[in-house]
């Protein structure tokens, strides 16, 4: 269950840092209502998203039989190999093999369809990126964003 957080969370700053790539450095410039309101439909698609992501990943590793938990004790052990837990059998190493390449694909596709989601709200992708990183310097910005996501 961390995995599949910790690569939703990762998922997302890919994402963002991919789009970051394209962003425009115009972030001074006003951010209307109606940029709001498509942003904060942008983030509600992405969110979506993501969680259709974390489901997918987490119905992979049950569909290779394993549990969440120990799917994710060996990843860590694989990441700092001085953790003390029982080492992976050969038939585990196997499953945790298609199981990772199948959450990169599912990883892949949601970051294509975050795009969309972004660019299907009415937002580019640079005007995304360039709102986002005003966003995290903001706070009165924060507080637009917030109350535009409050039901009316």
């Amino acid at each position: 269950m961390i995995f599949l957080k910790r690569t939703a969370s990762l998922l997302l700053l890919f994402t963002i840092g991919t789009l970051g790539a394209f962003a425009q450095t115009n972030t001074n410039k006003d951010i209307s209502d109606g940029e709001i309101k498509q942003f904060v439909e942008a983030v509600q698609g992405i969110q979506a998203v993501e969680m259709s992501a974390q489901q997918k990943m987490m119905g992979e590793v049950a569909k290779e039989d394993m549990e969440v938990e120990r799917f994710n004790e060996i990843l860590q052990s694989m990441q700092n190999p001085e953790m003390k837990v029982t080492p992976p059998t050969e038939d585990e190493s196997k499953k945790i093999q298609r199981i990772s390449q199948s959450i990169q694909q599912i990883q892949m596709n949601a970051q294509q369809e975050m795009q969309t989601k972004i660019e299907d709200s009415g937002l580019t992708i640079e005007r995304y990126q360039a709102i986002m990183t005003q966003v995290q310097s903001d706070p009165k910005l924060q507080n637009r964003i917030q109350q535009s996501m409050q039901p009316e």
